[in-house]
């Protein structure tokens, strides 16, 4: 991209260029950190979701297992 300057009068221009390298590392950066946020935020869920269900159902397994005492008192 050329900008056209003026330096002490004298008429210019600027050549403003990217270098490809630079844009890909930043736009890699960008992806690595997102992988990283994302996959600590699926873990935090998944620990949550676990907690919970483990204790709506630990009724159930109160249940179940004072099923199994009342077998083995009868036999």
């Amino acid at each position: 991209m050329n900008v056209p300057i003026s330096i002490r009068g004298k008429p210019g221009s600027l050549l403003i260029t990217s270098h490809p390298n630079d844009e890909m590392a930043e736009i890699w950066d960008g992806i690595v950190t997102q992988l990283q946020i994302g996959t600590a935020i699926a873990i935090v869920l998944f620990l949550i979701t676990i907690r919970v269900v483990s204790r709506a159902l630990a009724p159930i397994q109160t249940l179940v297992g004072s099923d199994d005492e009342d077998r083995s008192r009868r036999l």
